[in-house]
Parts: C-alpha cells; structure tokens; sequence
C-alpha cells in the first residue's frame, strides 16, 4: 500500500535521472515540491500496460476536460525491457504538445521507492494548491473511486 497520506504533503522526492518533459525536447531534474502552488491530479505509475490501464480510463477523461493541472510519473525502471525508450520519446511529444501538464519520467525508480508502492502499481491523488492530498487511491480505478476522484477535483477548484 502506498504512503501518501489524505491531508499530508505527498512524501518529498527529487527525479534527477529522467526528470520532467520540457516544451524543448528534453528532461530536467524535477522534485515533488514543485507541485505546490496549483491544484494538481497526481498520476504515478510503473512503465507497464496493465500499470497505465488501472486508471487510463479516468486520468483521459480528466485531462480532456482540463479542469485542474495533471502531473504524470513513470516509473521506467519497473518498465519491460526496452520500454523506456518508448516512454522516453511518447513524454516528449506530449510535452510539446501540452505545455499545461507534467510529464515526468523516473528512470531510476525513486517513485515507488519513496511513494511505497507496489511492483507493476499505480497510484492517484488529488491535490490543493497548497500540495496537501484530498484524495488518494492505490490501484485500479473503478466507478466509486473515479466518482471520489471527480468530488475531490470539485474541492480544489
């Protein structure tokens, strides 16, 4: 189970090897703090499939409607062999292509190191403009959660 904790700060983390997406092509060194100051949908996965397809559904429906600020993490270290090539050059368009959103690729797995979280995992949040978690789920994202998930996002607005 992960540790990000509803009413806390998520835990602080630096991903120096990876980092964050730019407008420019390329990747910097990025840390959690950087969350704070906006109201952010928080996505962290590992770099597989069945990891993305535990929330895909629902992080689209939200990043089409763009209500609130999305930041999305792999894990490319827990990722099949080759993948984070992939990965790599997918964060990159959708970086260009959407300057509003965090894409942020974790080479070295410092993620679920310091989130907990599982092998082959995914985790959501929602987070105030202040960086505190109003909602958190670990896992695949069905009906109820997605609807916990909509009702935090309304909170924060």
């Amino acid at each position: 189970m992960s540790n990000i904790v509803v009413g806390q700060k998520l835990p602080e983390f630096e991903i120096v090897k990876g980092g964050v997406a730019t407008a420019s092509g390329s990747f910097e060194a990025w840390g959690s703090d950087e969350l704070e100051g906006q109201a952010v949908y928080f996505v962290a996965n590992a770099g597989h499939g069945e990891s993305n397809d535990m929330h895909h559904e629902t992080s689209t429906k939200i990043q089409e409607a763009g209500d609130i600020r999305m930041c999305r993490i792999i894990n490319a270290k827990d990722a099949p062999m080759g993948a984070g090539m992939f990965i790599k050059g997918e964060f990159k368009k959708a970086a260009v292509a959407d300057e509003s959103n965090l894409y942020i690729m974790d080479s070295k797995g410092v993620i679920a190191k310091e989130l907990g979280m599982q092998k082959k995992g995914a985790v959501v949040a929602v987070l105030d403009a202040a960086g505190t978690v109003v909602y958190t789920h670990e896992g695949v994202v069905g009906t109820d959660e997605e609807a916990k998930i909509m009702e935090a996002i309304a909170s924060v607005k």
